[in-house]
């Protein structure tokens, strides 16, 4: 084992700082670490202290060095610890024609390269696992100012993709499952009191071509009779501290066709946490033939986000008075600021809501006892728009090891919260749209042959709820002449 005569840079409680002082580094191009430059040892101090996920690559032969964070993206039975000390090209051979040419562009002086949910797969847990990444290469200079490693900000979005590529699945059946009922959509933005519809709306309300218009023209389309009280629904779901549903028949007579239908219009308008509404939304079915044939069952309907300038995700360093002291130019823009200049002295504890403002006092205190702190809240930014951010808040230890500055990063995940949002929004769309119109579903899995049917396609063959059925025993049930 290799004996380092000052190891202040490593951090205390470190596998890989542990795992760095064991390793008989003379036997490595690095050499002994008696002979590491201070620049090297820096970069090796930011990264190992950091609690994001971190890699280096650093001299001529790119040697491999990363922190506890970026562990994990490792997984098991792959290339830790091997890879710990060794050349990037002999363990990363199933990305390295990906990666290489970033690698030469950052070390020969280009910018900072940034990638967003890209796909790399990688070897680890015994095998070869797709992973979506969100990643920047940056240099690192040596105390002459030449280039001499790349340092990589990551952070696997793997979850966040599969969630995205559920709520287009959703979307696509939900569609589906409009086009074959035949509703009509509609959702109304109070923020621009602009009115959405599809064609099948636009054809019984006789409305613009253009799918969007004001909300009143829409009113309008409504026969006189039904307009007061359908104005009073929409009024009362609408209404802060309401369940927000809203459940109305109502006629209307297109001046296209002149026609005139009965539609039972279903919605429901959503509140943010703050009971602030920020969308109603719903369906329309034309039920004029049910009408006359037997009274209408009412439905409830329910509808239900370079560490460094480079890095992608808002870093900041709060000093010991609990102010910014740094914030990356990414984190300006993400926070709608015009300059750093406008964010530095400032206390990081007072830019938040009074809920949001004393989570983050306590995050502070603690991280300066030695605490990595990681917590979830929304913010308001500079330029009025709410984002939500995952946080991670650590010590950032000097030389001494003693704690005068803290690490803030945060990650801007709005995206995945109104994902998991809307793909619970979507999912109660397609389920209320199927239940609107009266359909039955159902799932074929061709390498078992079974078949998932819905409750309403076993009340269709006169099956119990309980009853499994396979693509066989379906064909049976069918009429012979068809």
């Amino acid at each position: 084992m290799t004996s380092f005569k000052n190891i202040s840079f490593l951090p205390n409680n470190s596998e890989m700082g542990e795992l760095i002082q064991k390793k008989d580094w003379s036997k490595t191009p690095l050499g002994s670490p008696e002979t590491w430059s201070q620049s090297f040892r820096t970069t090796l101090s930011i990264m190992l202290n950091s609690k994001f996920p971190m890699f280096l690559f650093w001299g001529p032969e790119l040697i491999c060095f990363y922190n506890d964070a970026y562990r994990p993206s490792l997984g098991n039975n792959g290339k830790h610890p091997a890879i710990l000390g060794s050349r990037g090209e002999d363990f990363w051979q199933e990305i390295w024609n990906d990666i290489k040419p970033i690698i030469d562009n950052v070390l020969a002086g280009g910018e900072a390269n940034l990638n967003e949910n890209q796909l790399l797969p990688i070897y680890r847990n015994n095998a070869i696992e797709n992973v979506y990444w969100t990643f920047s290469y940056s240099a690192v200079n040596d105390e002459s100012g030449n280039p001499m490693g790349v340092f990589v900000t990551c952070m696997e979005t793997t979850k966040q993709m599969i969630a995205l590529k559920d709520l287009e699945e959703s979307q696509n059946q939900l569609k589906f499952a409009i086009d074959a009922a035949e509703l009509g959509t509609w959702d109304l933005n109070p923020a621009t009191n602009r009115f959405v519809y599809n064609e099948k709306l636009r054809n019984w309300f006789g409305l613009s071509h253009e799918y969007e218009i004001e909300a009143p023209l829409a009113i309008n389309s409504i026969a006189e009779r039904d307009q007061q009280r359908t104005i009073d629904a929409m009024t009362a779901a609408m209404t802060p501290g309401s369940d927000g549903k809203y459940l109305i028949q109502h006629s209307v007579v297109s001046p296209i066709d002149g026609i005139e239908r009965i539609i039972l219009a279903k919605g429901k308008a959503f509140f943010d946490e703050y009971g602030v509404l920020y969308r109603f939304s719903g369906t329309g079915q034309d039920i004029t033939h049910e009408v006359q044939y037997k009274k209408i069952q009412e439905e409830n309907i329910k509808f239900n986000t370079k560490l460094i300038e480079s890095s992608p995700d808002c870093v900041k360093i709060i000093d010991i008075e609990g102010k910014i002291s740094y914030i990356n130019e990414n984190g300006v823009s993400m926070l709608g600021g015009d300059s750093k200049e406008s964010f530095v002295n400032r206390v990081w504890g007072t830019m938040w809501g009074e809920k949001e403002s004393k989570i983050v006092h306590e995050a502070v205190e603690k991280a300066f006892q030695g605490q990595t702190v990681n917590f979830q809240a929304s913010a308001l930014t500079a330029k009025g728009t709410w984002k939500w951010w995952d946080i991670i808040v650590s010590a950032l230890p000097n030389e001494d090891g003693v704690i005068k500055d803290l690490l803030a990063v945060s990650r801007d995940i709005s995206v995945l919260k109104n994902a998991e949002k809307n793909l619970e929004e979507k999912e109660e769309q397609l389920r209320c749209a199927l239940e609107g119109g009266n359909l039955g579903f159902f799932d074929s899995h061709p390498q078992t042959g079974e078949l998932n049917w819905s409750a309403k396609t076993k009340e269709f063959f006169d099956l119990v709820p309980e009853a499994t059925v396979n693509f066989e025993q379906y064909q049976k049930m069918i009429h012979s002449d068809d």
